[in-house]
C-alpha cells in the first residue's frame, strides 16, 4: 500500500483509501476522482459492483445532461429534429386510438422536450438502480430518435455526411451501450 501511495502521489494524485464499499460510495459523493483502483475483495461488496455503479452513473450523466439541455432549450435542436418529427407525428397519430391522436404533438420543439424528459427519467432510473431496465429502455429509445435526427438525409452532399459522421457514431454507440445496460443484471 505504501509504495502505491508514493507512486501515485509522485504522479500528482491525491490518494484516498477506503476499506468498505459504503465508504467508497461516500467518497464518490464528496469528491470527483481522477482515478479509481478497486479491490475485488471489499468486505461489504466487491469492487466490481462499485465499478458497475460508477460506470452506470457516468453513462447516465450524458443522457441527463443532454435531456436537461433539450428541455431547457428545445429550439436549439428543433430544426434538426423537424425532418424526423414531421414524419413520426403523422405515423403515431394513425397508430394510436382516435381519441388519443389529437394529443400527439406536431411541433418539433415538443418532441425534443419529450425526448429530453425521457433521457432525464431514464438516466436517473439507470444511475440509481430504481427501475434500471426500464431506464435503459428509455435511454435506448431516445438514442434511436437521436440517431435518426443525426442521420444525414438521403442524397446529402458528401461534406454533410462527413460532418454528421461523429454524431451518428456517438448516437449508435450510446444505443449499443443502452441496449447492453438493458440486459445487465
Amino acid at each position: 500500500r505504501r509504495s502505491s501511495d508514493l507512486a501515485l502521489s509522485d504522479q500528482g494524485f491525491d490518494v484516498i483509501w477506503v476499506r468498505r464499499k459504503e465508504d467508497a460510495l461516500h467518497q464518490l459523493d464528496v469528491c470527483v476522482p481522477e482515478l479509481i483502483l478497486l479491490d475485488l475483495g471489499l468486505p461489504d461488496g466487491d469492487g466490481m459492483s462499485l465499478m458497475r455503479f460508477v460506470a452506470r452513473s457516468l453513462f447516465a450523466s450524458y443522457f441527463i445532461a443532454d435531456g436537461v439541455k433539450a428541455v431547457r432549450n428545445p429550439a436549439e435542436s428543433a430544426p434538426d429534429a423537424e425532418r424526423v418529427t414531421s414524419k413520426i407525428a403523422p405515423l403515431v397519430q394513425r397508430v394510436v386510438p382516435a381519441d388519443v391522436s389529437s394529443y400527439v404533438p406536431e411541433r418539433a420543439e415538443t418532441w425534443v422536450r419529450l425526448v429530453g424528459v425521457a433521457q432525464i427519467v431514464g438516466g436517473v432510473m439507470f444511475a440509481t438502480g430504481l427501475g434500471r431496465r426500464v431506464g435503459a429502455l428509455l435511454l435506448a429509445k431516445s438514442s434511436v430518435v437521436n440517431l435518426a435526427i443525426a442521420w444525414p438525409e438521403k442524397g446529402a452532399a458528401p461534406a454533410v455526411k462527413e460532418a454528421a459522421r461523429g454524431e451518428v457514431l456517438r448516437q449508435a454507440a450510446l444505443l449499443g451501450a443502452a441496449t447492453l445496460g438493458r440486459s445487465e443484471e
